[in-house]
């Protein structure tokens, strides 16, 4: 068993990725015990676990998490989550592509400005573009929310199920 982190944050791996080398990406979020900031994070090790390195995203002023990443073709890989705007809300859909090396490559926040949204989980479709499952938030209600994004992370199209007035979270999405 193999133990990741630092007794000085708590961290949460979400989502784990086969790489190129044999390796293995894990992707989560890091929340720092002294500050109370949250980054999104991806670590990298190889075949038998051992660390190569670490990288965060995102910025100091928000709070970010990864809930799932995938590869996109042999130098590139994608992680989604949530971008919040404060500690008690919600902001968007945070996606970020990264190479193997855990540069990033592009990132972007999707979603509907002034309401919650956020997404768990993705699929990639025949062309590598991304399907993301997730939910967009109002003070009474939640709805399902579908994102349909090219591989640098722009919004395609998305869906949501307005129809539906209880709290409805899609957390996962398969394409077939």
């Amino acid at each position: 068993m193999k133990h990741y982190g630092s007794f000085s944050a708590a961290e949460v791996g979400t989502s784990i990725s086969l790489s190129d080398d044999g390796g293995y990406f894990i992707a989560g979020g890091k929340n720092s015990l002294i500050t109370q900031d949250q980054d999104a994070y991806v670590i990298k090790v190889d075949s038998i676990g051992n660390t190569e390195w670490v990288k965060t995203y995102g910025d100091t002023t928000f709070s970010q998490i990864f809930n799932d990443i995938k590869k996109l073709d042999n130098d590139k890989f994608i992680a989604v989550g949530e971008h919040f705007l404060s500690p008690d809300t919600l902001g968007y859909a945070y996606i970020v592509s990264f190479d193997n090396n855990g540069n990033e490559i592009s990132s972007t926040l999707a979603g509907i400005d002034s309401l919650p949204n956020g997404a768990y989980h993705m699929s990639l479709d025949w062309e590598k573009n991304v399907i993301t499952s997730g939910y967009i938030a109002t003070d009474t209600s939640a709805v399902a929310n579908i994102l349909h994004l090219d591989s640098l992370g722009n919004t395609m199209w998305d869906k949501q199920d307005w129809w539906n007035t209880t709290w409805t979270l899609l957390n996962w999405v398969e394409i077939t």
